[in-house]
């Protein structure tokens, strides 16, 4: 029962946390005291699906039963007959008792009536009786009724005290945005906090406030959010041993529930009141704690308070007299009425001026939908076509039906009785809106003749969001749209498990208007056979071809050209292992002739002992080039694959004894070789590479000759 806003701002933050909701109420209930109708709003006007729950399981009397069904069917006589039907007598009495005289009685005090039959049940009676009534302060003359009652009668407890109380102050959404509505010793609740108002500047538009801790306040309405806070007004009641009360608000912090009943079990002399009821015991001090303070008799509440609770019995108060006028109708008939299962006491002050107020519901809430785009054909379709029967039930129909070779069929049509404005019986078939939901009726009247049934100019009662009229519900999951009457009952004939829709404007039926007829409408053959040949004939894509990096039978000039490309990229790529040997190879082979260079200059100089331990000896350098030899040798006969090392044993070096003059010939001479050999090597490669790191320093893994040395 929330207002437009408020709804609005729920579905919001479901949607903000990808949550789902399931909205549950009935439409012919009471709505929001503020401004919008939300709930008939979405079942009515948006693609929302909605599953009604028609059967009633609540009313056990077969007759109560039938009345509430009357309710609902707008026929409140016959529901009013049905009450009566159910005896007073059914409720348990007290001896000496009398007895109502019937189950709708008429009364000049209302309320003390209804505290005196109140008093004449039993005590379980009274635990399954609840009494409603549309105004507060019928409720709360009934409730101090009752409990003085009690306290004649010595039911209650001798012991009383006297205890405040927060009756929530019910208003428009930004009544209190008015510095008007504000009073002096009002009590406001804002972020579960209390605060007092203890005055208003009217001079200034301010509320001066103070709160539990004594800090002043002061709150200007107009900038004030009026939805963020309560106001509360303060009154007082008696509470004695033996009341049946309940709490009005739900206090998380301090453990209460709303609509929580309990009997008042001990009043303790620190001030403090035990309550007891099935789920155990709550001790509460409405003196000093203001929490606790949202208590308040419950043997009468509200129609508001009572949607969505039932009873054995029920006890209502229906009138017209005063501000009852104004919440009498059929809604809160209906309430009170649907609440209770085995029996209805309805006491009203004028039952005359009551039953006028349930023909209609001029006191119903417009919304800015109904303002700003009023459906009336909605409604006025909705009631025609409540006084049809199916097609296949009456006379005219079957008539119809077999004229026209759909006996049998299962059309939606019914058939209107004639009425005095139009005296003639209406073929009527339902109209939906691109949301699926009703949106009016295609009339047709039908004019019996010889042997078959006519039909008459064809007119309707849609609202501007029609659609199409549905004929028949598809079986077999297919729905065919049509433009005329007599092109979808030849159609019907033709394809009888289909469903037939009858375009009643220019757009297209929607996806929700589909899904009511049961089907989808089929896919032309000239798209389907476009589509198929879209796909024969396509283009086949070209396969990419991938080239390998280093065939498989290159030569050594191919990859000494490899390698001089490589050498002059910015970054080293990944070469593969044959091209990086050969390269260091070739660059270890030139720093031997380095050295060998080097060595050659610094013979004619004489060396001390040490120095020349320190010379290896010439074997070892020409074991060297030896090798070298072998290594480029195999270079050349080899692939550019992995080259194998030769697997022979290094000889470590031995000193020869020669003299100086002569070791430096040989050296010499071998560097000679070297070069030769180099020179074979490196004549058709110019290697810009950078420097190498020495052997020594470096971390990579030995890949060449020399390092392996």
């Amino acid at each position: 029962m929330p207002n437009r806003a408020d709804t609005a701002a729920a579905y919001r933050a479901i949607a903000a946390g990808n949550g789902r909701a399931v909205p549950v109420g009935d439409v012919a209930q009471l709505q929001s005291p503020e401004s919008g109708a939300p709930f008939q709003l979405m079942q009515e006007r948006s693609p929302i699906d909605v599953a009604v729950m028609k059967e009633i399981v609540r009313q056990r009397d077969t007759d109560l039963k039938s009345a509430v069904y009357s309710i609902i069917g707008n026929d409140f006589a016959g529901a009013l007959r049905n009450i009566e039907k159910v005896s007073p007598d059914v409720v348990p009495r007290r001896p000496g008792t009398v007895l109502p005289s019937g189950s709708i009685v008429q009364s000049a005090d209302p309320v003390s009536t209804i505290v005196a039959d109140f008093m004449s049940r039993t005590d379980e009676a009274r635990e399954q009786t609840m009494i409603m009534v549309q105004l507060h302060a019928d409720r709360k003359a009934i409730n101090e009724g009752i409990h003085e009652a009690m306290v004649i009668t010595k039911e209650l407890g001798e012991a009383h005290r006297i205890v405040p109380v927060l009756d929530r102050i019910n208003g428009g959404r930004h009544d209190f945005n008015r510095i008007d509505d504000w009073e002096a010793g009002q009590v406001v609740m804002a972020n579960q906090r209390y605060l007092h108002v203890t005055g208003v500047d009217q001079d200034n538009g301010n509320v001066i406030l103070k709160d539990e801790a004594g800090r002043t306040h002061f709150w200007s309405p107009q900038e004030l959010n009026a939805t963020e806070i309560e106001v509360f007004e303060t009154r007082s009641i008696e509470l004695r041993t033996g009341d049946s009360v309940r709490l009005s608000k739900t206090q998380k912090q301090a453990g209460h529930a709303a609509h929580e009943q309990y009997r008042v079990e001990e009043l303790r002399d620190t001030g403090e009141i035990v309550l007891r009821n099935g789920s155990g015991v709550k001790v509460i001090d409405p003196a000093t704690t203001i929490a606790d303070r949202h208590v308040d008799y419950s043997w009468a509440v509200t129609g508001y308070g009572a949607q969505g609770a039932s009873a054995r019995y029920s006890l209502a108060l229906e009138g017209v007299e005063g501000a009852r006028k104004q919440m009498s109708g059929a809604r809160a008939f209906y309430i009170n009425v649907s609440r209770a299962k085995d029996h209805v006491q309805i006491i009203t002050d004028d039952r005359d001026g009551w039953t006028k107020t349930l023909g209609g519901r001029k006191n119903e809430p417009s919304t800015a939908h109904d303002a700003l785009m009023p459906e009336p054909e909605r409604v006025q379709a909705r009631q025609i076509w409540a006084m049809g029967q199916a097609a296949s039930k009456t006379a005219i129909g079957r008539a119809f039906l077999r004229s026209n070779g759909l006996s049998g069929s299962p059309v939606t049509a019914r058939i209107i009785p004639p009425t005095r404005k139009f005296p003639e019986p209406h073929l009527a078939l339902p109209v939906y809106d691109g949301n699926g939901k009703a949106a009016g009726l295609t009339m047709v009247p039908l004019r019996p003749g010889s042997g078959e049934v006519s039909r008459g100019t064809e007119r309707r009662i849609i609202t501007t969001g029609g659609q199409a009229a549905l004929l028949q519900k598809s079986r077999n999951g297919e729905t065919l749209v049509v433009n005329t009457l007599d092109e979808a009952l030849s159609t019907a004939r033709k394809h009888p498990t289909s469903g037939i829709l009858l375009k009643t404007g220019n757009d297209s039926p929607s996806q929700q208007l589909l899904k009511i007829s049961g089907g989808l409408e089929p896919v032309a053959e000239t798209v389907v056979r476009a589509a198929v040949n879209s796909v024969q004939n396509r283009p086949p894509v070209p396969e990419d071809t991938v080239s390998t990096a280093v065939p498989a039978d290159i030569g050594d000039a191919a990859v000494r050209d490899l390698v001089r490309r490589d050498s002059h990229q910015p970054d080293v790529p990944v070469v593969p292992e044959a091209q990086i040997m050969a390269s260091d190879s070739r660059a270890d082979v030139a720093g031997e002739e380095k050295l060998a260079k080097d060595l050659s200059r610094a013979v004619p100089q004489e060396m001390t002992d040490s120095e020349k331990s320190e010379i290896p000896d010439a074997r070892s350098v020409t074991d060297e080039v030896k090798l070298a030899g072998r290594v480029l040798e195999d270079t050349r006969q080899d692939s550019p694959g992995i080259i194998r090392m030769p697997e022979e044993s290094r000889e470590q070096p031995v000193h020869s004894g020669k003299g100086d003059t002569e070791l430096a010939t040989e050296l010499s001479a071998a560097a000679r070789t070297e070069r030769e050999i180099a020179a074979g090597l490196s004549r058709p490669v110019q290697h810009d590479a950078p420097e190498r790191m020495p052997p020594e320093l470096s971390h990579a893994p030995s890949r060449n000759i020399q390092k392996e040395r």
